[in-house]
């Protein structure tokens, strides 16, 4: 087991670093391209103590390093930043929503750039309360989540699903430090609350002497059939507390997923950088997702932004590390002393340190195939081909160019020669 999960880890550091570095270049090839990419960028977060806003200072630090602004807005939460991105004068680029808060019809101005991880529904009760279904909260004090957040909404619909609804229940819409404080003193019944595992919330409520018990959702397969947008998951025994055994059994769960969603006109390049961003911050998993499950495009709130889709079919394509194709069609990644993508991308480093990222990566091919001195680069969209000669210190792009950026205008995927790389035709129809 220790050998399988060291193999994915492995294989996640090597081939996600592969997908990073040409997201990366893709920026960069855009820094030549006119109009030139804004140098601000707004985006729609949360309560700063939420995922959302966290999430979101790890991707500023991101988009610094690139000259790029990231402009965190603090809000209620998702259904907040639906109606902010919604709005006819928005100066919101994008923004984390949960799944199922909305119909993509009703927002034809906004895309998805993938789901981010999942995001686990909780439900506590009183330890006196015996309840397995979402009918027997009928007559409770039932805490739903602060008004505006994407708990308020999901468990609204929910309940109603069930019968449950204001006439026949107490429904309490304060914020999530609040309804801990009235669960704890038993004030209120039962508590939904969105969080993540090693939350400060839920360790809490997990406690021994809380008092408190965490519902397993019986009928957890109805309802991820039902809604395509909920997703079943177990929480192991011992999950939250291996010492104390908590939860001493398997739980079963519900979970949305968290979307990165942006306007449809935003830059390019800008959808490239927070690919960047969302596969840097969110590809290691945890324990609900194995490393490299995320980000993906399962779960979407809109349609997948055309930008997203080449990221995802190269990642779905990638395993030889250095030129991001299918391991047997590029017999140097047969070989056993094949480097990772740092390691190769060092060794460009040192034999070219100056050259942009963008020139780096068609670089890095070479020094990987010494052998080779042509590639042959294909638009994802278009399958149409162009071929050139490489010199470090010349003309490395298609004929007529002197610099690589504007040949990743379009998502171009760089592909070696003979003998690293087979003359297959166009990415995607090789045999």
């Amino acid at each position: 087991m220790k050998l399988l999960k060291s193999h994915v880890t492995t294989s996640v550091a090597v081939y996600g670093g592969a997908v990073i570095l040409l997201l990366a270049a893709i920026w960069t090839a855009y820094q030549y391209v006119d109009p030139a990419p804004p140098k601000k960028v707004t985006i729609a977060a949360g309560s700063r103590s939420g995922a959302y806003y966290q999430n979101a200072l790890k991707y500023a630090k991101i988009f610094a390093e690139q000259g790029v602004e990231l402009e965190i807005l603090e809000t209620k939460g998702s259904m907040d930043n639906l109606a902010r991105m919604s709005a006819p004068d928005s100066t919101v680029g994008a923004a984390f929503m949960q799944g199922g808060i909305a119909e993509h019809d009703e927002h034809p101005d906004l895309r998805s750039l993938g789901s981010l991880y999942y995001e686990p529904l909780w439900v506590f009760h009183r330890k006196g309360l015996k309840i397995k279904a979402l009918p027997e909260l009928k007559g409770l004090k039932v805490a739903i989540g602060p008004k505006g957040s994407g708990t308020n909404d999901l468990i609204t619909n929910i309940l109603d699903e069930n019968g449950v609804e204001e006439d026949n229940a107490d429904l309490i819409e304060t914020p999530t430090s609040d309804t801990v404080r009235h669960l704890l003193d038993g004030t209120i019944d039962v508590m939904f609350l969105i969080s993540g595992i090693h939350s400060d919330t839920i360790h809490a409520l997990s406690a021994p002497n809380s008092g408190v018990h965490l519902m397993s959702f019986a009928r957890a397969e109805a309802y991820s059939r039902s809604h395509r947008y909920l997703t079943q998951l177990t929480l192991p025994r011992g999950a939250i507390n291996l010492a104390d055994d908590i939860p001493s059994t398997n739980v079963n769960m519900l979970a949305p997923t968290a979307n990165l969603v942006v306007q449809e006109d935003l830059h390019p390049a800008l959808k490239f950088l927070f690919l960047l961003a969302a596969r840097k911050v969110h590809s290691k998993g945890d324990i609900f997702a194995q490393p490299g499950t995320f980000p993906n495009q399962d779960a979407l709130l809109f349609p997948l932004a055309e930008e997203a889709e080449s990221f995802y079919k190269t990642a779905r394509r990638c395993s030889c590390a250095t030129c991001l194709q299918p391991r047997h069609h590029c017999r140097a990644a047969q070989d056993p002393a094949h480097p990772a993508a740092d390691a190769a991308l060092s060794a460009v480093q040192v034999h070219a340190p100056g050259l942009p990222l963008a020139d780096q990566t068609a670089h890095l091919q070479v020094v990987q195939a010494p052998q080779a001195d042509r590639y042959r680069a294909y638009d994802i969209t278009t399958h149409a081909a162009a071929q050139g000669n490489y010199s470090p210190s010349g003309n490395h792009g298609p004929r007529g160019t002197q610099h690589l950026g504007p040949a990743l205008l379009h998502g171009l995927h760089l592909l070696p020669a003979n003998p690293h790389q087979p003359d297959t035709g166009p990415v995607g129809k090789a045999g």
